[in-house]
């Protein structure tokens, strides 16, 4: 994107193919990339010209869709429709991903539904899953690096992408990861627990957001889970908390801050008081010895 304030970008790392747009499988990529701006910055004015999924990594701005202002800050999924007038603008440091995209004419019929929603892409925002941020910078590191079979593996990766986010925005069901009472599997009941932990990390704030979630009794739920682990559930779901924060942090480069707002920690220094119970030593500490 060209940029009315040069001087407003801090980095800016994009693979552009609005001239001669790349084919990946039955996808067409227009543009892939990641900003991060100063307070005030803003693209230039355009009309847009394909299906564009963002993600904001840190800080607050404002997504403008036929004039149309949707105010969007850390941890937002926003969608630009094809064929608005679209305008970005930062209100404070700004760091977004973002993505443009179209079908290709050889897109068969089983991608009728994901092209019936991106064609009408809501204009609301919703918060979305780490999954979003992590593929995201799968397929920028495809790019950047160029690795063998990278086309591959980017056609992988956008369809999760794009798959994902429609998830996001269509489906409200509360998936549940109940055991079969009818089936007598010894540990069944405890890996429908240790699943549910490990596909919802993000969200999970406390045992109580667990057991509401599997339909248990959270004194029960963490009775049963001492005795067959040999941990609290509260222990557990800590020590994943913070291990998920250090892969955020090596693999994506967010900070510690970015990595306690996105794993639910009330503030930095709840976050901070967490990994010193499990580490032994505070987030900065353990990172510097990491290296």
């Amino acid at each position: 994107m060209k940029s009315l304030n040069p001087t407003g970008k801090k980095f800016e790392f994009e693979k552009e193919f609005i001239k001669s747009p790349e084919a990946i499988g039955p996808l067409v990529l227009h543009q892939l990339g990641e900003l991060f701006c100063e307070p005030g910055y803003q693209c230039e004015p355009h009309n847009q010209w394909c299906h564009e999924i963002s993600y904001v990594v840190s800080g607050e701005g404002i997504s403008i869709i036929d004039g149309i202002e949707i105010p969007v800050k850390q941890g937002d999924v926003f969608l630009t429709p094809i064929n608005c007038f679209h305008i970005v603008k930062a209100t404070s440091e700004f760091r977004y991903l973002f993505i443009g995209f179209d079908f290709s004419l050889s897109a068969g019929e089983e991608y009728n539904s994901l092209r019936a929603f991106y064609k009408t892409s809501p204009t609301n925002i919703i918060k979305g899953k780490q999954e979003v941020v992590s593929t995201f910078n799968k397929c920028l590191d495809e790019y950047y690096n160029s690795l063998p079979n990278h086309k591959l593996m980017i056609q992988s990766y956008m369809m999760q992408l794009l798959i994902h986010v429609a998830r996001l925005f269509t489906v409200t069901k509360n998936i549940r990861y109940l055991a079969d009472n009818t089936v007598n599997y010894v540990g069944l009941s405890l890996y429908s627990v240790i699943l549910f932990i490990d596909t919802n990390i993000h969200t999970i704030r406390d045992v109580n957001t667990i057991a509401k979630s599997l339909g248990y009794n959270p004194c029960y739920l963490s009775h049963i889970f001492k005795k067959q682990m040999g941990v609290t559930l509260q222990q557990y779901l800590c020590n994943k908390r913070v291990e998920e924060s250090i892969r955020l942090i090596k693999q994506n480069g967010i900070s510690i801050s970015e990595a306690s707002y996105l794993l639910g920690f009330s503030t930095p220094q709840a976050y901070s008081r967490a990994f010193k119970r499990v580490k032994g030593m505070s987030p900065s500490k353990f990172l510097e010895s990491q290296t």
